[in-house]
């Protein structure tokens, strides 16, 4: 297994809040489906704990896709956010193309982060599944989104 994935693994889960597992990325067992309102599933990340809203949203400028996310009401909760830079990179497989992801059903596509380019309050950071690679772009380009938030345990 190439190197890379793990540190970037490694990585993304210490700064998303110092927890690590052995369960890595490229196993079925990554993303696990909950449903805990009728048809509104969510995945959660096993190494994370992050929650993702299973299905993405499409053509959205980067205060739109904020807005969307700030706003949803999903899964019975509503504490969704548009996912940082280091939570979105986290879910990239660099051992798979087009998607680089094992997120399932991800189109190759470029998502959206919450996080701004520093120096530059125009532009913000996407990360592009169909090859892993985070960029920033300007704000009112429109890409796609998907919606995270604290899992926390739930009752």
């Amino acid at each position: 297994m190439n190197a890379k994935p793990i540190f970037m693994l490694l990585l993304a889960s210490l700064l998303a809040g110092g927890m690590f597992s052995a369960v890595l990325a490229g196993t079925n067992e990554r993303f696990h489906e909950e449903v805990f309102v009728e048809n509104e599933p969510v995945y959660i990340d096993a190494i994370t704990r992050l929650e993702w809203k299973s299905r993405q949203a499409t053509g959205k400028t980067w205060a739109e896709a904020l807005a969307y996310c700030e706003g949803l009401q999903y899964a019975g909760k509503d504490d969704w956010r548009l996912p940082n830079k280091p939570e979105l990179l986290g879910i990239v497989n660099y051992d798979r193309d087009s998607p680089a992801t094992d997120f399932p059903l991800s189109p190759a596509e470029r998502f959206w982060t919450s996080t701004t380019a520093t120096g530059d309050p125009q532009r913000a950071w996407y990360v592009n599944f169909t090859d892993g690679g985070v960029r920033y772009e300007l704000k009112g380009n429109r890409y796609y989104v998907r919606c995270v938030r604290d899992s926390g345990g739930r009752e």
